[in-house]
């Protein structure tokens, strides 16, 4: 074959190329999930070094600004992506969090809750209880949840729901109800922007127009407890239910059916924990209190597992909550922000790579 004619192929071939390469297919989540599924993430670790507090951290929260607070077992940890500031409160602990409308960050801890404001001297924020305005003086605990829901905040413990309902932003005269349960509360979730709470006595529990519903078949929890409930569709019709016994169900609004996935057995040997989350992908996230996460899909399919050998500091997940492709996770030691869809992926000998 002449020059002249090698040199015709190879430009032919190159210029196919370069046409082909200008067409992308649409690819569904499924396909997406599994071409991800190739690599590690990138990772981002925050250490007690550096955030200079405790090393447990239980809730997550995000203002209008892209601040980030953490409930840590020393106070209120605020990020503002450069530079870390510690809120103390009285009692330490931080189990919970929420923020409303007007970005006022609610706090949950132990035997206490209350919110974050500026104080005047040092510009800085300060905590502020709320316990003194309540109508009973009964022993409530640890606030385990604290949700703004139906235009109020919600403080959850085992014992008692408080319900604070704030006109015009005064937070000084709320108008306050409360719930007392007859055994306990289990767990409690916002999904939709409602209240699901789980009675030990008589099952799954719904805010509905003022007061508990309870939920027809939710019986079937009253053995093991619902540790994460996140939104199946998009449309709010359907809510992913997993208990900590591992097993998963699918909530329509009517009836409860098993939901079949092929990450029951990890969950259960490795502790699944609260409250989990779904991606911009319409994939979920379950944390595990002895094995990072889990990412399942919509089938029920394994995506990725991330733990201490793919860039986490520590096994033992508290919480996650995602946001703007990014995954945060509050853990036994640190805290970590995940990109997901990450735009680069690294491999190494954990990965199989030689």
């Amino acid at each position: 074959m002449k020059l002249s004619n090698i040199k015709y192929f190879i430009c032919c071939f190159i210029l196919l190329f370069l046409v082909e390469g200008t067409f992308y297919p649409q690819v569904n989540k499924e396909q997406y999930l599994e071409n991800s599924s190739v690599g590690f993430p990138i990772i981002t670790n925050y250490l007690p070094k550096d955030y200079k507090a405790h090393n447990q951290n239980w809730a997550i929260v995000k203002d209008v600004r892209g601040v980030m607070y953490f409930g840590n077992s020393a106070g209120v940890l605020e990020f503002d992506g450069q530079n870390w500031d510690l809120i103390k409160i009285p009692n330490s602990i931080v189990r919970s969090m929420a923020i409303d409308d007007n970005g006022n960050v609610f706090i949950g801890s132990a035997d206490d809750f209350g919110y974050l404001t500026l104080d005047k001297n040092s510009g800085k924020k300060i905590y502020k209880s709320l316990i003194s305005l309540l109508p009973t003086k009964e022993a409530f605990g640890h606030i385990w949840h604290t949700f703004y829901v139906d235009k109020s905040i919600f403080f959850i413990s085992k014992t008692l729901i408080f319900q604070f309902i704030f006109d015009k932003n005064n937070l000084a005269n709320p108008k306050v109800n409360f719930w007392k349960s007859n055994s306990r509360y289990k767990i409690a979730h916002c999904v939709n922007k409602k209240l699901y709470v789980l009675d030990q006595e008589t099952g799954l529990l719904l805010f509905d127009n003022g007061s508990f519903k309870t939920i027809p078949g939710s019986e079937i929890f009253l053995t093991s407890s619902i540790y994460t409930m996140l939104p199946y569709d998009d449309f709010g019709n359907k809510i992913l239910i997993a208990t900590k016994s591992a097993k998963l169900f699918l909530y329509d609004g009517n009836s409860f059916s098993h939901f079949n996935t092929e990450a029951e057995e990890f969950l259960l040997k490795n502790n699944i924990y609260l409250p989990g989350s779904k991606l911009a992908d319409g994939s979920f996230v379950f944390n595990t209190s002895k094995a990072g996460i889990v990412i399942i899909n919509r089938n029920g399919n394994i995506v990725r597992k991330i733990d201490m050998k793919t860039g986490l500091p520590d096994d033992g997940v508290l919480y996650s909550f995602y946001s703007e492709n990014k995954l945060w996770l509050a853990l036994q030691n640190g805290i970590s922000a995940i990109d997901l869809p990450s735009p680069v992926t690294f491999l190494n000998q954990n990965a199989g790579l030689k």
